[in-house]
C-alpha cells in the first residue's frame, strides 16, 4: 500500500483578503465598543469663577430699582477688593462670562461664600441668553438655568449652597450666549460659583 502525500496550498488571494477584511471588522466593533463604553462614564469637570474677578455692574436683573433679591436695590458700593480669595466689603450687581465646551451637560451649579449675616445673603444665578438676527422682543430666550444662594449666619467659614436641578443643562454655543450673574446684599462675602459639567 502506498503511502498518501497531503498536499498543502497556499490560500488565493482572494481568501487572504476576505480573512483581513474579517479581522478588521470585528477588531473596529471592539475599538467602538470599547470606546463608547468608556465615553459613556464621562468624567466631571469643573470650572471655578473667583468672584473677586466678576465685573460690576450699576443693576443686574436681580438687583434694580424696584425688583431685587435683596427686598430693596442694592447699588454698587464704590468699595469692595479681594481679600483672601474672597470679594470683601463689595455690595450690588456682579457679572462673569462664561464658556463650556459644546454640547456639555451642566450637573450642578455652586456658590461658595462666608456669610455670617442672618438678614443679608449673596445670590448667585447661571443664565443663557439666546443670540439671533431680528429677535423679537429682545428679551426673548433669556432663562435661569440654576441658582445658588446663602443662607444663615456662621461666622469666618467658607461654606457650599448648589443647585443641582439645572434647566436647559445641555450647552449650545451656536444658540445661546452664557454668563453669571452675582448679587452681593451687604456684608457676606463671595468666594466663588463652581459649574460642574460632563462631556
Amino acid at each position: 500500500m502506498g503511502i498518501t502525500r497531503l498536499r498543502l496550498r497556499f490560500p488565493s488571494p482572494a481568501l487572504i483578503l476576505s480573512c483581513l477584511a474579517l479581522f478588521a471588522a470585528l477588531g473596529g466593533s471592539t475599538y467602538a465598543a470599547t470606546s463608547i463604553g468608556s465615553s459613556s462614564r464621562a468624567t466631571l469637570q469643573r470650572v471655578n469663577i473667583a468672584a473677586p474677578a466678576f465685573v460690576t455692574r450699576d443693576y443686574s436683573v436681580h438687583n434694580r430699582q424696584g425688583a431685587s433679591v435683596c427686598g430693596s436695590f442694592v447699588a454698587h458700593n464704590g468699595e469692595g477688593g479681594e481679600n483672601g480669595g474672597d470679594l470683601d466689603n463689595g455690595a450690588g450687581s456682579y457679572l462673569a462670562y462664561l464658556r463650556l465646551p459644546q454640547g456639555a451637560t451642566v450637573r450642578s451649579f455652586s456658590l461658595f461664600a462666608n456669610d455670617f449675616d442672618d438678614a443679608n445673603d449673596v445670590h448667585a444665578y447661571l443664565v443663557r441668553k439666546k443670540i439671533a438676527n431680528n429677535l423679537t422682543p429682545k428679551s426673548l430666550g433669556y432663562k435661569v438655568m440654576a441658582t445658588a444662594s446663602s443662607s444663615g449666619a456662621v461666622n469666618d467659614v467658607m461654606r457650599q449652597f448648589t443647585d443641582s436641578s439645572v434647566g436647559g443643562a445641555v450647552i449650545d454655543n451656536t444658540t445661546y450666549m452664557y454668563q453669571v450673574e452675582l448679587v452681593v446684599c451687604p456684608v457676606t462675602e463671595p468666594f466663588a460659583v463652581r459649574i460642574a459639567y460632563t462631556g
